[in-house]
């Protein structure tokens, strides 16, 4: 799974802007133990430009700031769980080139 991946993922509304409720309402279905403070804070951090809402850009600049071995898995368990078939999610999520994107 690569960032374009997860940004999908977090972007819900596809309008290639992930905003704090987006944001918010992913953490929670991925069962991240954070409280509503501390969700806002991360948010907050990954918002660079501080326009209220993180681009695929200010992603991938703080991604190697960010566990994401155990985000991917909860990620995973998330997707796996809603019982869509990850290949037709992704297909229908990506950003781009969905044809070499695999869940592993």
């Amino acid at each position: 799974m690569n960032v374009g991946v997860i940004f999908a993922v977090l972007d819900t509304e596809s309008n290639k802007a992930i905003t704090l409720p987006d944001f918010k309402q992913k953490v929670k279905a991925m069962h991240m133990r954070l409280d509503d403070e501390e969700a806002n804070a991360l948010f907050r951090h990954l918002d660079l430009n501080h326009d209220g809402s993180i681009s695929y850009n200010e992603l991938v600049e703080m991604f190697s700031n960010i566990n994401t071995t155990q985000i991917i898995k909860k990620m995973q368990k998330v997707i796996l769980g809603s019982k869509v078939e990850p290949e037709f999610y992704f297909t229908k999520s990506c950003l781009s080139d969905t044809s070499k994107q695999k869940l592993n």
